[in-house]
């Protein structure tokens, strides 16, 4: 009767903290239903013919992410069901953006209240003591801090904000779909593995399917691993009969990759951006960008899309301290090993093994310490905190020590205010692009990416001469970097040139155009709208509508150091 009784008690204590949970996480992101279309929502979502018509299904899975820009995209990842579900959403929703909002916040919703399920599951797995295991506030109580402080961390306020970031948000959910059902079918030594095929096929599903939303998800397996090594502590790890369990994943892996050669053409993407950093200096910028990502959770700025400004040399300060911070957790755990508890290393697992697989950004983006790149981590920090709570209620189940108890509540419920309140403003960065390009450039004067998109947001409002001077900002910061982006110089002297050309600047439009092809001389459309210009065979304000480049014949050498060298004022 009183195991029946605990058992009512408990799940009611569950289902109100969820309750809880999901109120306060849908009210810090409510003012996220206000935002709209930001970045490349525009040609992911706005522009893109595939989400607006059924029949393109079959080619969602057999392109690359950007194969509906045509051939000339570089293929970088294979993110199909990212599609399929845009297509779900501009189905029910149109290009309503306060739809694609809600899709967003309730996912998160419903990923906090996993959060929440899964940590308290983690607790009652390894319980402390005899006394915990008859309290179940010892499990839930830490699990709900922990599910707060993911649901309102500042660094979460970008995937949720962000349309586009719709692949975190369901890579997540499906990763903490099968952890959770992992832990609850292994965990309990009491309660036998399920028997059949309809376990094994459902999580290799899942997990198949949280690949084909992102890549970051192939490291579900081995986290899956380190659970179930901190489980065994009677041997048998390497059984056989526990090995099998990883079978439906290794299977899930195989048909992924498959699928991605066919798309891609090859595993892993071609290196499209920091061309100039060598093998060595990647090798050299990894512990750098784990050791800053991983302080982000502790302290999180408000930087959204930071350039990356990588060391090139072993002396720089930003290596030796991440190098230095590493190895002292290292020697730190390698001392305390056999006092060390399960439950950190898991913790510590959930923050750094989902950021190896993002060690390759560099060479695919140009913002590759990303806050969205920590959506999952977070979860691990989450883990942290419960478990600070736990012990935090352990001591304080002594009656002198409970005004202890009731500070250090109090310092939580300080730190969930102010992390709630800067998670709020800044999902309000991402309510278009003048605000959120506007942050950027402020927080970083150097971010010459920031600048041109800002120019570009301005020149879709019509207001051209801000937007001259945000290129013009543009080219100027660029051209200060070690490494200038040529692509992008040419991206913004061609922006500038269109802007001249559309006010009846012809002059300053030609000058614009020899820039871009001193950038970019392969450039078909700058050469045509020169020569067009040079030759007076097109009205300036008919430079605002781009030439079919495909259409175009090639460019020959010669002509392009005509056009480049002839004086401001001709072209030859």
């Amino acid at each position: 009767m009183r195991v029946m009784e605990y058992k009512k008690t408990d799940a009611l204590c569950r289902v109100f903290m969820a309750l809880a949970l999901a109120a306060l996480t849908a009210a810090i992101y409510l003012n996220a239903l206000g935002n709209g279309f930001v970045y490349d929502d525009h040609s992911q979502i706005v522009g893109n013919p595939w989400i607006k018509d059924i029949r393109y299904l079959p080619e969602i899975f057999l392109s690359h992410s950007f194969g509906f820009l045509g051939d000339d995209f570089a293929a970088l990842s294979y993110r199909p069901m990212v599609f399929v579900v845009y297509m779900a959403e501009y189905a029910v929703f149109g290009l309503k953006p306060w739809g694609w909002h809600l899709i967003n916040s309730l996912l998160h919703v419903v990923n906090s209240v996993m959060v929440f399920l899964t940590i308290s599951r983690l607790l009652e797995d390894y319980r402390v003591s005899d006394t915990c295991a008859q309290s179940q506030p010892v499990f839930h109580i830490p699990a709900f801090f922990g599910a707060v402080l993911f649901a309102v961390h500042p660094v979460n306020s970008e995937p949720v904000s962000w349309v586009g970031c719709v692949p975190e948000l369901f890579y997540a959910f499906l990763c903490l779909t099968v952890l959770y059902g992992h832990i609850k079918t292994f965990g309990d030594r009491a309660v036998p593995p399920p028997k059949g095929l309809a376990y094994p096929v459902l999580t290799g599903v899942l997990f198949f399917l949280a690949v084909l939303f992102k890549e970051t998800a192939i490291f579900l397996p081995a986290l899956l691993l380190v659970y179930d090594r901190m489980r065994a502590k009677d041997g048998g790890f390497f059984s056989v009969q526990k090995m099998v369990r990883y079978v439906p994943y290794a299977a899930a892996a195989a048909v992924y990759l498959a699928a991605r050669w066919l798309a891609l053409g090859r595993i892993a993407p071609p290196q499209q951006y920091h061309s100039y950093l060598s093998a060595l200096e990647y090798l050299l910028n990894a512990p750098v960008f784990i050791v800053h990502e991983a302080l982000m959770l502790l302290y999180p700025n408000a930087v959204p899309f930071r350039l990356l400004k990588p060391v090139l040399s072993v002396t720089e300060p930003d290596f030796l301290f991440s190098l230095a911070f590493l190895c002292l957790l290292a020697v730190l755990f390698l001392w305390n090993r056999k006092k060390v508890h399960p439950l950190y290393i898991i913790a510590f697992s959930l923050v750094a093994l989902p950021l190896l697989p993002t060690l390759y950004s560099p060479a695919i983006s140009r913002f590759p310490l990303a806050d969205r790149y920590l959506y999952f981590p977070s979860i691990g920090f989450a883990l942290f905190l419960a478990l600070a709570v736990r012990r935090l209620v352990n001591y304080g189940m002594n009656v002198e020590r409970r005004v202890y108890v009731w500070v250090l509540t109090g310092a939580f419920a300080a730190l969930a205010v102010c992390s709630s309140w800067s998670a709020e403003k800044r999902s309000l960065v991402w309510k278009d692009d003048l605000t959120l390009w506007s942050a950027s450039a402020v927080k970083d004067p150097e971010n010459y990416y920031a600048f041109y998109n800002l120019g570009i947001a301005y020149f879709r409002g019509a207001r051209m001469n801000e937007g001259v001077l945000m290129m013009k900002a543009s080219v100027a910061a660029n051209r200060l970097m070690a490494h200038p982006d040529k692509v992008m110089l040419a991206s913004a002297h061609m922006s500038l040139a269109r802007a001249y050309g559309e006010t009846g600047l012809v002059r300053e439009a030609k000058n614009e155009y020899r820039e871009v092809l001193r950038f970019s001389p392969a450039d078909r459309s700058a050469f045509a709208l020169l020569k067009s210009l040079c030759d007076g065979t097109i009205d300036p304000g008919g430079l605002t509508a781009m030439p079919d480049a495909a259409s175009l014949p090639v460019v020959e050498p010669v002509l392009v150091s005509h056009f480049t060298d002839a004086p401001p004022d001709r072209c030859l």
